[in-house]
């Protein structure tokens, strides 16, 4: 029989002693320390020793609980061996290991031996198998029922479709795939390995069995352009697959640290939220996913955090890894703006890509149309070091094969990187031109202004949904907004919701006044109140579109309804009786009339009644969908919102016109039905909606200048939509799942530092 005894490379004394009785008693043992010989790669040996060995015994205390390595062992002697946990330390066991007889230490450590003898030389008996069914043949089974891709499955396409065909497939297919070589970093980490230094592979060939190496907590370094983000994709792509293999596998999702920052929230808290947000999780599934611990997290661009909130991200993460201690996850950042920070991120290993080497820049331009660029390379110092990383390499054969020695010269005080990229910018604008419906200037205009507020506002995803009244720039600007916005959705609900009751109640008081008369007058006043309303209430000022809603009406809910709807007519036809009676006294014949309507109309309290239960089902029985929506375009969000926010509008006054249609009185029910409309319309996605068209109506008019004379130069075009995909076909933006980004941040860098023009 073969021991393999697991434990934390602080213990090893401890390890030790077991293993020297485990011997004494004619037991063979296996001991990281004994049993590798120098030179040899670890990892390897360590599984092996596994596999060879009938059982694990885990040396529990609270180092061994921390350390990931260990907890694969302590698993697999679980899962394909025997497990013995042995107790040095009174602490509490974590929910996986209460089911495991463990034995007992610290009391009585030769009472804890003796036990250890007896449950290695009388194992306990096998479980016997069920008896062998008949030879019948079984009956057929039934066929399986067609069902709806998972959440899983969904959120899988879903990174899948955005990050792998949408980011990586798109960046490789535009420029070479170099081999990048990489060096261990174990400086940039709180601690180090358990078994000690070993060498990394040369080349990123195989990311993923890097990423095992590093005990599947992996840090990412290299300089700015070096690949970080195209290799932690690449990883991702190999984790998708493993991922849809085997349920068992934590689902791979890719989040970028920048937007971190606007709240600094605990991490667990941001991580539920992005779920939400940019991948359309429901929220309480996006919660579930987090605290259950069943994503692998990709955290890019830990350099793209604010400077000043960088170390507090790096804090943020570190106290998450220690409540979430079995979640998997690799984080990218450039070098130099990691080595600056007064944190140390707790993982497991750190790598960094090492820039290109001169061999390879020179077999990239060994063509003769690169021969200009390979003579300012021998020269030019800043050049040769932007040629080391890929994608600045990818850039420079781009945009400068071809081309003259004097063409590559940049003009007085411009720095190289500007040159190529000013150049890069300009070819990729000035090809698509003739079939563009956007000129250059106002193809470069409106990257500039969204390059700055991304960059104000830490952002590395634009998505058009995330316009907010700020994004207008001036406090002005924004006191305009607001006031239009409150106008327009006051004065519209006030026109529709006056001219609705004029025609009820004045139609039944004076049926020989003019239909159109009534109208005007009730659109005219309703629409002067609603004004006033928005005038004085304004709107809110952050722009909120919907969540994936599901309606359903349970029996218990609409019972529910009904009777809270009859209780509010029992209660209040009394008063309202009352109230019309003493108004008649007065001789306010009008309004007296307008009240007992309300008592003496039995098909108008019937359809209240139902229009109120109903209002007050859809909205008890309302809920986030628990499905992930599977859409991933641009601005789905807000077409989510128009569409519940129509439902709302249109679905009661069809109610109306249901209810009061047998009795002959179609108007009447539409107008109470629009009334109820406008309401849960306005509260369920159209409020939203005015206020986004508000903003992107204000903005396509905005001028960049506002001071300059001559013609308006705008800040975003009519169709937003279109002019991202045109950027995205051209190379300057990519586009991922419903947002897009910057090809590099080099480029997101370079707009937002041009003026607008």
């Amino acid at each position: 029989m073969q021991v393999f005894i697991s434990y934390k490379s602080e213990y090893a004394e401890l390890a030790v002693q077991v293993r020297d009785r485990l011997r004494a008693w004619g037991l063979i043992t296996w001991r990281d320390k004994d049993d590798i010989r120098e030179g040899e790669y670890f990892r390897y040996e360590i599984q092996n020793g596994l596999e060879t060995s009938d059982v694990v015994i885990g040396i529990l205390n609270t180092a061994a609980l921390q350390s990931r390595e260990v907890m694969w062992e302590w698993e697999w002697g679980m899962n394909e061996a025997r497990f013995i946990p042995l107790r040095f330390e009174d602490i509490p066991l974590p929910y996986h290991l209460r089911s495991q007889q463990y034995i007992d230490f610290v009391i009585d450590p030769e009472s804890g031996y003796f036990q250890l003898r007896e449950a290695l030389y009388n194992p306990p008996e096998a479980v016997t198998p069920p008896p062998a069914r008949s030879a019948e043949r079984p009956a057929d089974p039934a066929p399986p029922k067609p069902h709806a891709k998972s959440n899983r499955d969904v959120l899988l396409d879903k990174v899948h479709n955005a990050w792998i065909a949408g980011a990586l497939r798109t960046n490789l297919a535009d420029s070479a795939a170099f081999e990048l070589e990489l060096n261990v970093a174990p400086g940039a980490l709180l601690r180090h390995r358990d078994y000690g230094d070993y060498d990394l592979p040369d080349s990123t060939r195989d990311i993923l069995r890097v990423f095992e190496d590093m005990r599947r907590e992996l840090l990412i370094l290299g300089a700015p352009g070096a690949g970080k983000t195209v290799l932690m994709l690449q990883l991702a792509d190999r984790l998708i697959k493993q991922a849809r293999d085997d349920d068992k596998q934590p689902i791979p999702v890719v989040f970028n640290l920048s937007s971190w920052a606007a709240e600094r929230k605990p991490l667990a808290k941001w991580l539920a939220d992005e779920l939400h947000i940019r991948y359309q999780v429901p929220r309480r599934v996006a919660t579930e996913y987090v605290e259950k611990e069943l994503l692998l997290l990709l955290l890019d661009g830990l350099d793209e955090v604010a400077h000043e909130y960088r170390s507090a991200c790096v804090a943020a993460i570190n106290t998450f890894r220690e409540a979430y201690r079995y979640v998997d996850l690799v984080v990218c950042s450039r070098i130099t703006d990691y080595e600056v920070l007064s944190e140390r991120l707790d993982l497991a290993g750190a790598i960094m890509l090492r820039p290109l080497s001169n061999e390879k820049v020179r077999e990239y331009l060994s063509d003769e149309k690169y021969a200009a660029v390979r003579a300012e390379l021998a020269h030019e110092a800043d050049l040769r070091e932007m040629a080391g990383t890929p994608f600045l390499l990818n850039t420079i054969a781009a945009t400068y094969g071809g081309k003259s020695a004097m063409e590559l010269s940049p003009l007085h005080g411009e720095t190289r990187l500007t040159h190529l990229l000013e150049n890069f910018t300009r070819d990729r604008i000035r090809t698509t031109s003739a079939d563009s419906p956007y000129t250059p200037s106002q193809t470069r205009r409106y990257l500039t202004w969204l390059a700055q507020q991304m960059v104000k506002r830490s952002q590395t995803t634009f998505y058009i949904e995330d316009l907010q009244p700020d994004w207008l720039g001036t406090r002005l600007r924004m006191e305009g907004y607001h006031l239009i916005a409150g106008l327009l959705a006051g004065g519209l609900s006030g026109a529709i919701v006056g001219s609705s009751v004029f025609v009820v109640f004045y139609m039944v008081a004076y049926p020989h006044w003019s239909m159109y008369v009534l109208l005007i007058a009730g659109a005219v006043s309703g629409g002067m109140m609603g004004l006033v309303a928005g005038l004085n209430t304004g709107i809110r000022s952050t722009i909120r579109m919907v969540d994936n809603m599901a309606y359903s009406i349970s029996p218990r809910v609409l019972a529910a309804a009904l009777l809270g709807a009859l209780s509010v007519i029992l209660v209040g036809g009394p008063a309202i009786f009352l109230t019309a009676s003493l108004v008649m006294a007065g001789g306010y014949d009008l309004f007296a009339r307008l009240f007992l309507l309300l008592t003496t109309e039995p098909t108008a309290i019937a359809g209240i009644i139902l229009i109120g239960a109903l209002v007050g089902a859809l909205i008890g029985g309302s809920d986030v969908s628990p499905n992930i929506d599977r859409r991933n375009v641009p601005a789905a969000a807000i077409k989510r919102t128009l569409r519940m926010g129509l439902t709302g509008f249109f679905v009661f006054p069809v109610v109306g016109l249901i209810i009061f249609g047998s009795q002959g009185r179609l108007l009447q029910g539409l107008c109470i039905g629009l009334v109820g409309g406008v309401i849960v319309g306005l509260s369920s996605g159209l409020g939203s909606i005015i206020q986004h068209v508000t903003l992107r109506l204000l903005l396509q008019r905005q001028d960049v200048v506002p001071s300059a004379r001559g013609p308006l130069r705008h800040t975003i075009p009519g169709n937003y939509v279109a002019f991202l995909d045109h950027c995205a076909r051209i190379g300057i933006l990519r586009k991922v799942g419903g947002g897009y980004i910057f090809r590099h941040r080099y480029l997101l860098e370079y707009f937002a530092g041009q003026e607008l023009k």
